[in-house]
């Protein structure tokens, strides 16, 4: 899949990434692909660094090599204005803040986050990516956010919870650990051509009971129960599917706990 996006930045004298709304092969989902020109490098300030939900101090985790495996929600998708259209976020969506906030909370340690989110994929379709990722990336840790485009696409419930068990038995197979999260409750929203999105919002409460099911005892396997997590709408933005800046700096906390409470070692830095 071509993963060159159009983008184009409001209120920056210089152009990033533009992706057109719409998943896959319906015009109805979050991310199509789209031909378009090389992203190019865009002057920015630091990314910000998402608070820690503990005020414990951190401790050393035996964990530091990740890789966020998802689709454009993983990749950085920001909600637009006009649900048509969606922006790549300038700070990365949740893998760089995240990455920003393991080196600077469990310092000195050096923690390696690896973006490997897929606009517009469909977790059925994904496996093989999953398992090539796998044996390229060699990941020590594996955190998955994948679905909400089968669901909008009439894939069933079942079939793609299916699909996201066979990524966890492949990465556990590996001796791979993985945070599976829930997905947060997306909406149903009207774009000005008065065209209704679903963005899979009805089926999004079955299809997170699939995935606890999924990731219920299962060794080496961790839940991040996003849907509980993020019931504020303000997260989610006008196409109801992607994140805000605030989504995402929520989504990179709670990534943050899920990895500190799964991953931790004795003994501390402080």
């Amino acid at each position: 899949m071509n993963r060159m996006f159009l983008v184009r930045l409001a209120c920056l004298t210089v152009t990033s990434a533009i992706l057109c709304a719409g998943c896959g092969q319906s015009p109805t989902g979050p991310t199509p692909v789209v031909p378009a020109v090389t992203v190019g490098v865009v002057p920015q300030t630091a990314t910000p660094l998402p608070p820690r939900d503990s005020i414990n101090p951190p401790r050393a985790l035996g964990v530091t090599r990740f890789v966020a495996f998802g689709d454009s929600i993983t990749w950085g998708a920001q909600s637009a204005f006009d649900p048509r259209f969606i922006f790549a976020d300038l700070n990365g969506g949740y893998p760089d803040r995240l990455h920003a906030a393991l080196n600077t909370y469990h310092t000195p340690q050096a923690f390696t986050v690896f973006n490997e989110g897929d606009p517009g994929e469909l977790a059925v379709n994904a496996v093989a990516r999953f398992r090539t990722m796998l044996i390229n990336r060699r990941p020590q840790a594996v955190l998955l956010l994948e679905g909400i485009n089968d669901l909008n696409n009439g894939v069933s419930v079942s079939r793609t919870a299916g699909a996201l068990q066979q990524m966890i038995d492949a990465a556990t197979a590996a001796g791979v650990p993985v945070v599976i999260a829930t997905m947060f409750q997306t909406y149903e929203t009207t774009d000005p051509n008065g065209v209704i999105r679903g963005n899979g919002a009805d089926l999004v409460p079955a299809f997170n009971t699939e995935i606890r099911r999924v990731a219920s005892g299962r060794l080496n396997v961790y839940l991040l129960d996003l849907e509980v997590l993020m019931r504020d709408r303000r997260l989610v933005g006008n196409d109801g599917l992607h994140l805000t800046d605030a989504g995402f700096e929520v989504m990179a906390t709670a990534f943050l706990s899920a990895i500190e409470a799964a991953f931790p070692v004795r003994g501390s830095f402080q």
